[in-house]
């Protein structure tokens, strides 16, 4: 094949790669904010609910927001997968069409103050973790709500204090777990 129109076969490839890299990131996010949504009104429908002492319903509602959840961490990580997909080809074919132009990343002016310098934090892995987390808060409202209708009232005061301290540990912890799993490292994409 002339180089001529291996070249050109490249810069196309290329380009098919950055365009379907850029789509495969805008559908990341909007699968995200979809699942989001079913989140967010299934949290107001709980609140509604358990306010009202509908406890029944509350822990059905519960139930689809844990699913939901569930479902948008697992759908997080198959969007995640193809847009890296496409990002790996970018990176093979980028150093024949535009040199290191994606692979390089410039440093801009540093901050003032260490708290709001920038960091590599991956926004993907930080959104998947966050789906994870809403899934562990699922299942702490699915467990407190069955503890009402399942557990004497003494027993059903200390689950939820303890559940609670639990909880807010687990957070806390989580809040570090993202600090360092969120992280993206040089090479990787």
């Amino acid at each position: 094949m002339p180089w001529n129109e291996l070249q050109e076969r490249r810069q196309r490839a290329f380009q098919v790669a950055v365009e379907t890299r850029a789509f495969e990131i805008e559908l990341f996010w909007k699968r995200s904010t979809f699942f989001w949504a079913f989140n967010a009104v299934a949290f107001a429908g709980f609140a509604a609910l358990a306010n009202e002492g509908a406890l029944e319903l509350s822990i059905f509602v519960a139930s689809f927001g844990l699913v939901a959840s569930a479902s948008w961490a697992f759908v997080n990580l198959g969007s995640k997968l193809w847009y890296e997909n496409w990002e790996v080809k970018v990176r093979r074919l980028e150093p024949t069409v535009v040199g290191d132009l994606f692979r390089t990343i410039e440093r801009g002016s540093p901050a003032a103050c260490w708290i709001v310098r920038p960091r590599r934090f991956s926004v993907s892995k930080i959104t998947i973790l966050l789906s994870y987390y809403v899934t562990g808060l699922w299942a702490a409202a699915l467990g407190f709500q069955t503890t009402d209708v399942f557990v004497c009232a003494d027993t059903q005061a200390q689950v939820l204090k303890w559940g609670t301290v639990g909880f807010a540990g687990a957070s806390a912890f989580f809040i570090v777990v993202i600090g360092w799993i969120g992280r993206t490292h040089d090479g990787a994409p």
